[in-house]
Order: structure tokens, then sequence, then C-alpha cells
């Protein structure tokens, strides 16, 4: 017979001749193997797809062998999953066992999460000869990420650190990946070039890291933070730190002048960053006043 084993069994004895016995045919089939596909994490308002990639089982018959069964999906907590068509949920009628009471759901399942938290998704799937399997998934659903730190410092002196305190909401299902970055400008000439480094063995992906700079300007630091889960968009947030650097100041010069005569100098003073007025203190040898703090 085609598709099948056969079993045979020979008894004999001194006395009479062999007896040979046949058992056949002997079909077998295979269990249903389930297979799911989804994501583990997911930003709440997301349109997540389900899919099972598994196998129903070959089904052995005389003539063929062939694959075919049913499928039911389950969720729980069913608040908060909305699916794009209910039928394709399939239900099990309150017979996990007995395929044959199933309303068959469809192999791919698509939907979208409303509310945070965990929800566990169960696939059935059965064959007409070998019963019923079962897979389970478990899909943690979160809010939005945020992008929020503070510094301790926001104008320093060069040489000097600042940290940084990460305030941005943690995951609920996975750890946040952070990018750091900073930019520079040098509005009033007073450093030429960036001048900064990550300190006390921080770096550009730490929650919380802290930074030395060197150069006078404006640095304007970005944090970036992205979690893990489908559907979740990075999001950035940035904060600026001014570096000072002393004044720069540049006086007229005088070719002559004659006695008597009276001199108005005027100082250009550049500031370099430091936002606290500056203070003047002039001197004049053999002037008249000798000094001036105008």
């Amino acid at each position: 017979t085609n598709n099948a084993f056969y079993a045979s069994l020979v008894i004999e004895n001194p006395c009479e001749p062999p007896t040979t016995l046949f058992i056949s045919p002997i079909m077998v089939s295979d269990k249903p193997n389930p297979v799911m596909i989804s994501p583990t994490n997911v930003c709440v308002n997301t349109s997540v797809n389900f899919s099972h990639t598994g196998e129903y089982g070959e089904l052995a018959s005389t003539t063929t062998c062939s694959s075919n069964g049913k499928q039911v999906w389950t969720v729980s907590p069913e608040i908060g999953f909305t699916p794009n068509n209910v039928a394709n949920l399939g239900n099990l009628n309150n017979s996990n066992l007995n395929a044959g009471n199933w309303t068959n759901g469809a192999v791919n399942l698509n939907g979208t999460f409303t509310q945070t938290g965990t929800y566990r998704f169960k696939l059935y799937m059965s064959n007409s000869l070998c019963g019923v399997d079962s897979i389970e998934k478990v899909i943690c659903v979160q809010e939005p990420p945020t992008s929020e730190f503070t510094l301790d410092k926001h104008s320093i002196c060069t040489n000097n650190n600042v940290k940084t305190t990460n305030t941005s909401k943690k995951s609920a299902c996975t750890n946040n990946t952070y990018n750091w970055n900073v930019q520079y400008q040098d509005t009033e000439n007073c450093g030429g070039s960036a001048g900064y480094s990550f300190a006390n063995g921080t770096s550009a992906s730490s929650e919380n890291p802290e930074f030395t700079f060197t150069t006078p300007g404006k640095y304007t630091i970005t944090l970036r933070t992205s979690p893990n889960a489908q559907g979740c968009t990075p999001v950035t947030s940035s904060q600026e730190v001014f570096v000072k650097a002393p004044p720069k100041v540049t006086i007229p010069t005088f070719t002559g002048v004659c006695a008597g005569n009276t001199i108005s100098p005027t100082a250009t003073v550049v500031n370099c960053y430091s936002t606290t007025t500056p203070t003047y203190s002039w001197t004049f040898g053999g002037g008249t006043p000798a000094s001036s703090s105008d």
C-alpha cells in the first residue's frame, strides 16, 4: 500500500509449516507544529502583524499525503488589542482540544494595541488525525519614549566639567538606547575650534555622561533616546553650555598727543561667553586722572 508501513509476524514450530501474519497498512501522520512570528516589544497605538509559519503536519492516506488543518488565535487580556478583522482570530468555542468545534481563524493576524501592558498571544493549530498543539508569546506594550535631561552647570570656565542627569522616561519593556552629541559654535571668535571630551569613563552611549570643556564657545548638548520596541520613534532634546574665557580687549593706538590736550579712549570688549557685565580699570601713566573705572 502506498504511503504506509506494514509489520509482519512469522509463526512456526517443528510440526507445522510457518504461518505469516501481516498488519497493514500502518499510516503515520505528523502532529501540527505551530511557529509564531511577531514582535516582542511595541509602542502603544502601533499596528502589529502576527503570522504563523508552522506546519499542519503531513496526513497520510492510501493515495496521498496532505497538509491541512485549522488555527485559532487567542489574546489575553482582550481589552487593549483591536484586530483589524475580528473573524481572523477564529474561536475555540470552549473546546481547546477538540478542533472539530473550532471556528477557523486566519493564517495572518494584524491589529493595534491601544493600551500599554503585557499581552499573551497564543496560536492553536490542529489537524484531523494527530490532535492539537499550541505556542504562546508575550508582547510588552509601552508608552512612547521621552528625551529629557538636566545639567549641573550651564556656564563654566575652560577646563571644567559638566555632569548630566538623564530624566527620560524609562521603558516598561526594555532598556532604552542613548546617544549623546555635542555641537560647537564660536560666535564671539574666542575659541576657534571645539574642545570637549567625555569624562570619568563615560561615553556617547552612557545614560548619564560627564563632559570636560577646554575651548571657550557655545556648546549644544543633544540627547537622542531610542527605545528597542516596534513602532517607537526616537526623540531628541538639547541644552546649551557656555564655556567662558577671559575677555578680549582692543584699544585704539595713539601716535602722539600734545601736552595739555585730552584723550577719550574707547575699549572694544568681547566678553567671551561670560554672562556677567565686565568691569573696567584704566591706568594712565603720567596723566590726570591716573586711573579710571569708566
